[in-house]
């Protein structure tokens, strides 16, 4: 029987799922700075690996805080995967101050667009793109991983962007497409320097990538580009991201292939809602060891806040894009050696002084010249591959 409530258990309930990327729940396992109790649902919260994607099982909870925060998680889930009906469920569950703390994180009248739509349906099929190296008829120096999509009919493109934790259609695209908007204006925050860009939510119709339909989906709206995030290539089967192509709903042979070849498995981190959340590595940079975001929407092979290397060498300016279109980013570089598990990788680090990443460092699309990023989302698990010669 769980325990009962109390004034202490619901605020540190409260602090452990509002902080982004569980950093508070790391915070309290490895430092003294919080109570036992909250050490305590810290711990369950790690052991069962609530952070992986996927609706989150609630089975062995025993304490009053390790219930509500299951109940949080898989609202949360719940919600990124489109099931409008569970969410509504799991929140009528909560106490009535959590109820007050969710409520300006969800879309505006939830309980209308679940008994309108109900749970978001999708059919999911094996596909691939070939990403390319032109972009509206210009030649590109690489390869830029814009997939095409058909939102609500129409064809569109948007950027495969794992550094996004959720999707984003532009305030044009928006437009262009009918998407229809549902209010409740937040904010998308753009890692490469100050300021945020206005968002609202939204909901398309249909989308379709590569074959794989998905109807009545959650997105933002705002900013000026359209991005598919991570809350959607989650809800796929499984995902293999190329430097030339991008394949989606692998076989299980393919899969199991693929894992056999594994340089360093992939870990999630995420807020209770998945409004913020990433996908890392662990890795050795400069002898030490160091979480690696993964972001194919960057424009840089490795990219870090921290000044590693002191700031001897010139700073120099180069164009990037975000959800608040095209900026240029001041940054000093370097040559350094990324190790993942004894394998060594050399790569340019750029150093962006007012970088705000979830991860301290960061690989970009350049370096899947030299790796690949392989999901199953059935199974949980993900890794870093060899990218193919």
């Amino acid at each position: 029987m769980p325990q009962a409530a109390s004034a202490a258990s619901l605020e540190e309930i409260e602090k452990l799922l509002r902080y982004r990327q569980g950093a508070y729940v790391a915070n309290c396992v490895s430092t003294s700075d919080c109570t036992e109790e909250a050490k305590s649902l810290a711990n369950a919260i790690n052991d069962r690996n609530w952070w992986v994607p996927g609706v989150t099982s609630c089975k062995g909870s025993n304490t009053f805080a390790e219930v509500q925060a299951c109940r949080l998680i898989r609202l949360g889930d719940n919600l990124a995967l489109g099931h409008f009906s569970e969410v509504t469920h799991e929140s009528d569950q909560l106490p009535a101050s959590l109820q007050t703390v969710i409520d300006q994180y969800l879309p505006p009248n939830i309980a209308a667009l679940a008994k309108a739509v109900g749970n978001s349906s999708e059919e999911k099929v094996a596909g691939h793109i070939a990403l390319s190296d032109i972009e509206d008829g210009v030649l590109l120096a690489d390869t830029w991983p814009k997939i095409p999509v058909i939102i609500n009919g129409q064809n569109s493109k948007v950027l495969l962007d794992t550094g996004s934790s959720v999707t984003i259609i532009s305030t044009r695209d928006a437009q262009r497409l009918g998407v229809k908007l549902l209010g409740g204006m937040g904010h998308a925050r753009s890692y490469y320097g100050k300021g945020n860009e206005p968002v609202q939510w939204g909901i398309l119709n249909e989308l379709e990538i590569t074959g794989s339909r998905f109807n009545d989906v959650l997105v933002r709206v705002g900013g000026q580009m359209s991005m598919l995030g991570l809350d959607m290539m989650l809800r796929v089967n499984s995902l293999l991201i190329d430097h030339d192509r991008v394949e989606f709903n692998l076989s299980s042979a393919a899969l199991t292939d693929r894992f056999d070849h594994c340089v360093a498995p992939v870990k999630w981190s995420s807020d209770f809602l998945r409004s913020n959340q990433s996908i890392y590595v662990e890795a050795i940079i400069a002898g030490k060891p160091r979480p690696v975001g993964i972001d194919t929407g960057s424009m840089f092979e490795l990219f870090t806040p921290i000044p590693l290397f002191g700031s001897d060498h010139p700073s120099a300016t180069k164009p990037m894009w975000d959800v608040s279109g095209l900026r240029a980013v001041n940054q000093r570089t370097y040559q350094t050696d990324v190790t993942l598990h004894q394998r060594k990788y050399p790569m340019e680090l750029s150093v962006l002084k007012d970088a705000t990443p979830l991860a301290p460092f960061v690989l970009g699309w350049p370096a899947f010249d030299k790796l690949s990023l392989l999901l199953d989302n059935q199974a949980k698990k993900g890794c870093l591959l060899d990218a193919p010669n």
